[in-house]
């Protein structure tokens, strides 16, 4: 009897360290977010807005501008006409406080759809599951802060994206025979893979030939946010980019531009503009087209872990080989790492707590400028999340070879 309650007492204790934990986690962020709106700059958030207020009056939401103009799909400004309810200075400290909220909000979205794969354990097995999807965001804070910091910095759209995938995902999971529902998941999932063009290879997740009527319908919701709200805008896009293209050239100097690209113009001599680089990633994408399971619909029921973590290969394969990967985007880290820990063997904990000590602790503030400029000259954090997206390739062959065999 004096084991069991010593043993109760640990478990509630471990209980009582993980709520605190978590709830520094969320004070730090609230503190980022809030110390960055009033040092920060907002300037994609001011694009975004901008774009907004030309739909409104009828206009294009293209309109060239030197720094920060709206690059984004059409239909991406259409949820940011509901800021101009407020003035342009109300509208920045709405969005930020969203912005905070969703930041901790993610891990409970991506729990609340891991935890029914964990619903076949026994009670100690799931409480297990729990503990280490825990240790997977404490592990994950701390590689990604400076992402998020920097998202938050220049109010980015990083973890909206992801948000919105995780909310369609969990609709799917919740409400797939609910046919406005289903189309209500998809439109989520779709909008968040347009909000930066690259993003849509997420969309190779679902490509599965057989499901003919899963993919109907997947494309059609895709192709009517494509038209939303003017399909002639995308010419406006198309002339706006080649404009624009200019203003993106790379340097030496740019040590926050971390993928191929940069890696092709700073260290493998590629001309530039040009999407020459880009054939860099092509063999990585080859590897994940061939190595990746496909899935339908239904699977979401049944194989959610396995399917968000085939979307975030594919994403962070999107992100990688972006032409412009500004290291803020890497924001969506904070919910692939923790999913791949809760999904880890005990070898791949160490690959991802190694990459999770590198990112976190060579950021300039902690390690030195020069020591920082240096690692980051040489692509090293392109080279610390090009090794997690290894880690999370062996992880979805595992998955589809132990589906395989409980199917047996």
């Amino acid at each position: 009897m004096k084991i069991e309650t010593m043993k109760e007492n640990s478990k509630n204790d471990i209980a009582s360290f993980y709520k605190i934990g978590l709830g520094i986690i969320a004070f730090l962020i609230l503190a980022s977010c809030f110390s960055r709106q009033l040092n920060g700059t907002g300037w994609d958030f001011e694009a975004y807005f901008k774009a907004a207020g030309r739909i409104l009056s009828g206009d294009s939401p293209y309109l060239y501008e030197r720094d920060f103009s709206y690059k984004y799909s059409p239909v991406v400004a259409l949820p940011f006409t509901v800021f101009h309810l407020f003035s342009y200075d109300v509208a920045r400290w709405v969005y930020a406080a969203l912005h905070a909220l969703l930041a901790i909000v993610l891990p409970y979205m991506l729990y609340s759809l891991l935890k029914p794969s964990w619903s076949t354990q026994d009670n100690e097995a799931r409480r297990e599951q729990k503990e280490a999807f825990v240790m997977g965001v404490f592990i994950t804070f701390l590689a990604t802060l400076r992402f998020i910091d920097s998202e938050f910095f220049v109010s980015q759209i990083g973890l909206w994206i992801i948000g919105g995938i995780l909310f369609g995902v969990w609709l799917l999971q919740k409400f797939n025979t609910h046919p406005g529902l289903r189309v209500l998941a998809l439109a989520c999932i779709s909008l968040a893979s347009l909000v930066k063009i690259h993003t849509t290879l997420i969309s190779l997740s679902f490509a599965k030939l057989k499901d003919k009527k899963g993919l109907f319908l997947i494309f059609s919701v895709f192709m009517l946010l494509v038209l939303i709200p003017n399909p002639f805008y995308w010419l406006d896009w198309v002339e706006h980019m080649k404009r624009s293209s200019f203003d993106l050239l790379i340097d030496n100097t740019s040590v926050n531009l971390q993928g191929f690209y940069p890696l092709a113009i700073n260290h493998l001599g590629f001309a530039q503009p040009s999407l020459k680089p880009l054939w860099l990633a092509l063999p990585f994408a080859l590897l994940a087209l061939f190595t990746l399971k496909r899935f339908t619909l239904e699977d979401l029921k049944s194989e959610a872990p396995h399917i968000l973590l085939n979307v975030s290969i594919w994403m962070l394969l999107g992100f990688m080989a972006s032409p412009l990967p500004w290291q803020y985007t890497y924001s969506v880290l904070w919910i692939m790492m923790p999913l791949s820990w809760s999904l880890a063997s005990a070898i791949e904990k160490r690959w991802i707590l190694g990459v999770a000590l590198f990112l976190g602790f060579t950021p300039q503030g902690i390690i030195g400028k020069a020591a920082s400029y240096w690692l980051e000259q040489k692509q090293s954090v392109f080279a610390a999340i090009l090794i997690f997206w290894f880690v999370m390739l062996y992880q979805s062959k595992r998955l589809e070879k132990s589906s395989t065999s409980n199917a047996r």
